[in-house]
């Protein structure tokens, strides 16, 4: 392998590390700092000037009215709903389990081609989603049989994960052949625009941005800490790395590496306490991996993008 592939691997490698220690780190900040409207705003605005700025140094494009619509409904449907719902079901499950439905991703996404776009499901790929609807629903059995607060809360982010996941396939889906068409520096930069133009008015008008927690927080330095994480590395330098690892890794190579995300997370989150070992995770990971694997391996099966929360598509971000 030429150093320029062994550089594109590491970058690919690197991006799904983050993002899955991003998970533990925004439940942390949602249930210590941050509402889901301020981590909306902020992740929003910091990606937003980051990307303006570079648009500055890198080819201008002129976009067509029909594609900036879709755009637009991507900003919409591709970050501000399915974060919203996202950093709603982090305040109510776990990352592990999180991280689980997250991996149903590629799924998802198949399950959607096929719906709207005639995308045949192979016996491989049907397979592939039976292990991985086997694998959410030991996460759901698991949940319901839990007693106390957890039992409730757990089933309703596990609900709230799957409707995320859900609502970011589409707009992957909907949204492919744009993200082929422009320069990811020009579609986030309107995409995260467009977030901001919609969630911040909102976070200040309702007054909720001067009762963050983070404000009054005796541990502010590591809020500060979380929040410089969450915008310099898991949105900044993943949306600037995928790009560049995606010139020498190809799309199907990407997708397998996203299983990286819910192992990491998951081993994070048990790492530092937030979460606990029980034997129905690893089984449940193994299912849904396997689904995963199968469903982005078939070899008739179109290029999956690469990230939850992460941008472009097909073979992505």
């Amino acid at each position: 392998m030429n150093p320029d592939k062994w550089l594109g691997h590491a970058m690919i490698i690197f991006t799904q590390v983050v993002l899955g220690l991003n998970i533990p780190v925004t439940r942390d900040l949602l249930l210590h700092y941050l509402s889901p409207l301020a981590y909306i705003c902020i992740r929003a605005v910091g990606a937003a000037l980051f990307f303006w700025v570079m648009q500055f140094f890198a080819r201008r494009e002129r976009i067509e009215r029909r594609d900036f619509r879709l755009i637009l409904l991507g900003g919409f449907l591709g970050f501000v709903f399915s974060q919203y719902l996202t950093s709603l079901s982090l305040q109510y499950t776990t990352p592990v389990y999180f991280s689980l439905i997250l991996a149903l991703f590629p799924v998802v996404v198949m399950l959607l081609q096929a719906v709207f776009f005639g995308e045949r499901i192979t016996r491989r790929k049907l397979l592939g989603i039976v292990l991985g609807v086997a694998g959410a629903a030991i996460l759901a059995v698991r949940a319901a049989s839990e007693t106390g607060a957890n039992a409730g809360s757990n089933l309703i982010g596990i609900g709230l994960a799957m409707i995320s996941v859900t609502a970011f396939a589409a707009y992957v889906v909907i949204c492919g052949d744009i993200s082929r068409k422009y320069q990811p520096v020009t579609q986030m930069k309107w995409i995260f625009s467009v977030s901001c133009v919609l969630v911040c008015p909102v976070w200040v008008l309702s007054g909720q941005w001067h009762e963050e927690q983070l404000w009054t927080s005796p541990d502010l330095i590591v809020g500060l800490l979380e929040i410089g994480f969450l915008i310099v590395l898991c949105t900044i330098a993943v949306y600037t790395l995928i790009p560049i690892g995606m010139r020498t890794v190809s799309a199907t190579v990407v997708s397998i590496y996203m299983n990286l995300q819910p192992v990491v997370a998951s081993a994070a989150a048990i790492l530092i306490g937030m979460d606990v070992f029980t034997w129905d995770k690893p089984a449940a990971l193994l299912l849904v991996l396997l689904g995963a694997y199968i469903v982005t391996t078939d070899r008739r099966a179109t290029g999956i993008p690469i990230a939850h929360g992460s941008g472009k598509s097909r073979g992505k971000p």
